[in-house]
């Protein structure tokens, strides 16, 4: 999604007399510095993690959300369900691991981080989520324990908790590598003026193509959810055409624009997309399925 932020010197060997006339450097972004290589593990193992959490496929809750935006399957709730008896703040997941002390844990929270990312990675979702939440309230200003607690809250279906997380993660780095997940996050919850207010964030900054070709998919699915299926059809169909080589988020791209186009009654288009993504994986998705369906 985004390149790892470590902080390192590239001339960290020049020591002696010219150490005085240094000045130390400014950190862009206000992120903490990590420590070694394997902190910096973090964001890789987090992101492939999150990319298999739609099995390398499309978003399939973008592509084939209904009318208002949900899924077929019931998202989880942010909060414990309201009942008799039951307390309205009771959280949700495992039981809270010891609070960390504020201020004397900052390897605690490198080690929690790693730790949170490999479990992500294995797809123990709540198993994270009890190893870094209790750094969270010690920790408020650390953008990468935000931002790995918004990811895991989104993978969990935890679409309040999750655009919370990564709100702050936006306001603490000025990143807009987050973006899509922000924008499906607010489309899930049914905010479609906050999706198309990111959408516009990420086309005026323009980071990595895969992750603006991520937005792209959900500020269309975002307009097909209010019936706009032309307009839906139109923002997919302006992204940037005949790449050199073809990547996963081109076979996202078309998969969606597909799908649209088959909602629209425009077989024809239809089957020639999923014939073209056919033709690069034809195990990808559920493209063979479609393909029968459409001949």
């Amino acid at each position: 999604m985004g390149p790892e932020r470590g902080h390192g010197s590239d001339d960290r060997g020049r020591r002696g007399s010219d150490d005085k006339d240094r000045r130390p450097r400014r950190d862009q972004d206000r992120r903490p510095a990590r420590r070694d290589d394997e902190a910096r593990t973090v964001r890789s193992a987090a992101e492939q993690a999150v990319a298999r959490a739609s099995g390398d496929r499309p978003s399939l809750r973008i592509v084939h959300g209904t009318s208002d935006g949900e899924t077929g399957a019931k998202p989880k709730r942010d909060q414990a369900g309201k009942g008799k008896g039951a307390k309205a703040s009771a959280p949700v997941g495992p039981p809270a691991a010891r609070r960390p002390k504020p201020g004397r844990d900052g390897g605690r929270l490198e080690e929690a981080l790693v730790k949170g990312a490999r479990a992500l990675d294995r797809g123990y979702e709540r198993e994270a989520l009890r190893i870094m939440r209790p750094y969270r309230e010690p920790h408020p200003d650390s953008a990468d324990l935000r931002e790995m607690l918004g990811l895991t809250y989104y993978r969990l279906g935890r679409w309040a908790l999750a655009q919370k997380e990564l709100e702050a993660f936006v306001e603490l780095t000025g990143s807009t590598e987050q973006h899509p997940v922000l924008m499906d996050c607010a489309r899930a919850l049914g905010r479609f003026k906050r999706v198309d207010a990111l959408w516009e964030e990420l086309r005026a900054v323009s980071p990595a193509a895969e992750v603006v070709s991520e937005g792209r998919i959900v500020a269309a699915g975002a307009l097909a959810d209010r019936g706009k299926l032309g307009e839906a059809i139109k923002v997919l169909e302006r992204a940037p055409g005949g790449p050199k080589r073809i990547l996963p988020h081109h076979l996202r791209l078309w998969y969606a624009l597909a799908d649209l186009q088959e909602r629209a009654g425009d077989l024809p288009a239809a089957r020639t997309l999923f014939r073209k993504i056919s033709a690069q994986d034809p195990s990808f998705v559920d493209v063979a399925e479609r393909l029968a369906a459409l001949s």
